[in-house]
């Protein structure tokens, strides 16, 4: 092994990086964008989209994070569509709304549809008492689903919100709910009883960059509005999940990035191309998040161009944060870093012969902010920090053989 000098440079323990994530079994049907999903035990129930210009499929499948699995479930008995919404609530899950682009018009839809898992089939529930609607958010707190925001068939924009109760099969108009300005592709999720919207595109074109909060214990209040930042919550058509009560808002229309927020202590961290996409966009993907702690992200769009077939993705990752830090088992490390005598600027030097497959090489800031990203690095890549301020990174290989992090502190 050869000799890590010291300059800049400091080595210290090598931690766990806190936040890791790993491709899964790609969806199994086709690439779309605005599929929905709902959650039942675990187990997500994904479907829908748009698979192409003016193309619609019907089929759904489930997916176990325990196998790494997909399997078909029955068919989607209503008409295909994109970007309507699903929840599910006592075992049992709800898809409705969105719309269809066709050579005939578009279509816009306010039908429910009611998956029992047990025998596997979809029955007709009665229609949405708010109108058809696309582009609309969606949450479940005790009990009960709230849908709200989203366009109309006649194109307008909207701010009602609608409370669902699954004994009677009524909606309950929620005028406390309907304190904001009307938008669309907003995300709404939860987080410690408490439900958050974020985002969304509103008339002329304005962008939302806010957080609001609802809480059941002060319902009368409605949307509270929690922060505001116009650089790290510019979310349209996004995704967003929940782990260890932080919320997870991922992608989107015009964001490339995954962004954090605590509502514990009302902060908001930017966590950069978590996923590495390297894409100008995943429009309208779908995430959700078990009860093991983790988190799941994956199909959308990755194009600002029209009807690219490539584009429509079928992928499917797996995100894991942790609470603690931990150490990563590693018998010798593969590698030293070597300081070049340039201020931040270094070497990274291979021990052995480098891993079939190659290595990626990713940097991250103390705050696990994902700076930058390298495929395939070779024998004495330049690792180049000196534009990057004062302080700790971490060095990230990762290899078909094996994972190492290790820190440097830049001075």
């Amino acid at each position: 092994m050869k000799k890590l000098f010291f300059g800049a440079l400091l080595v210290l323990s090598i931690p766990c990086f806190s936040q890791t994530f790993t491709p899964r079994a790609d969806f199994p049907g086709s690439g779309r964008f605005g599929a929905v999903r709902f959650v039942i035990n675990d187990i997500v129930y994904v479907g829908l989209g748009e698979a192409g210009a003016g193309v619609y499929p019907k089929d759904f499948y489930k997916f176990d994070p325990a196998l790494n699995q997909w399997t078909p479930i029955a068919d989607f008995p209503g008409a295909g569509r994109e970007t309507g919404i699903a929840y599910s609530l006592n075992g049992k899950g709800y898809v409705g709304l969105g719309v269809a682009f066709e050579s005939t018009g578009t279509a816009v839809f306010n039908d429910f549809w009611r998956y029992d898992p047990a025998n596997n089939s979809w029955n007709q529930l009665g229609n949405f008492e708010g109108g058809a609607r696309s582009k609309a958010a969606v949450f479940v707190l005790s009990g009960s689903a709230y849908v709200g925001t989203g366009v109309n068939d006649q194109f307008a924009f909207l701010s009602d919100w609608w409370k669902y109760d699954p004994g009677t099969d009524n909606w309950t108009i929620q005028n406390n709910l309907g304190n904001l300005p009307s938008r669309y592709g907003a995300v709404a999720v939860v987080a410690d009883n408490k439900a958050y919207l974020v985002g969304g595109r509103g008339n002329g074109g304005v962008f939302y960059t806010e957080i609001q909060e609802f809480n059941l214990n002060n319902a009368a209040s409605g949307w509270v509005l929690k922060t505001i930042d116009a650089a790290n919550l510019s979310f349209v058509n996004a995704a967003a999940f929940a782990l260890n009560n932080k919320i997870y808002l991922c992608y989107g229309l015009n964001a490339g990035f995954v962004s954090s927020y605590d509502p514990a202590t009302n902060t908001v961290d930017n966590l950069g191309d978590l996923l590495e996409l390297g894409e100008p966009i995943r429009y309208s993907p779908i995430t959700y998040a078990t009860s093991t702690g983790k988190g799941y992200l994956g199909l959308g769009y990755s194009s600002v161009v029209a009807n690219q077939s490539s584009a429509y993705k079928k992928d499917f990752w797996q995100f894991s944060a942790s609470t603690t830090p931990g150490n990563e088992p590693q018998a010798e490390a593969p590698a030293s870093i070597m300081a070049t005598g340039e201020n931040g600027v270094y070497i990274l030097d291979f021990t052995g012969s480098l891993p079939v497959g190659g290595v990626d090489l990713h940097i991250f800031d103390a705050n696990g902010r994902l700076l930058q990203a390298f495929s395939k690095v070779n024998d004495s890549h330049l690792i180049d920090l000196s534009l990057f301020a004062a302080g700790m990174y971490y060095i990230r290989i990762v290899s078909s053989q094996y994972v190492w992090t290790t820190p440097v502190v830049k001075s």
